[in-house]
């Protein structure tokens, strides 16, 4: 395995971590603020990056998600009358 491979397996196991990290210490205080929110976010970024540099590509759901987010971002900034 290429060096990128490893560093991409090692950011998406600790992507899964963090997430379900938060996630579980969300449903032991029967909410997700503070911390576990900051750790849930955060996740993401390895989450994204991880497949990328282990695989290749991201996960084509997750991929399909972050546009349509983006798009949706773009739209809403648009009818605001900003650039």
């Amino acid at each position: 395995m290429k060096p990128m491979n490893i560093l991409g397996m090692v950011l998406t196991i600790l992507g899964i971590l963090m997430f379900f990290w938060g996630l579980i210490a969300g449903f032991m205080y029967a909410q997700i603020k503070g911390v576990n929110a900051i750790i849930m976010i955060y996740s993401l970024f390895p989450l994204l990056l991880g497949p990328w540099l282990w695989l290749g590509e991201t996960p084509g759901a997750l991929k399909k998600f972050v546009e349509a987010k983006i798009e949706k971002s773009a739209l809403e900034k648009a009818r605001k009358g900003g650039t």
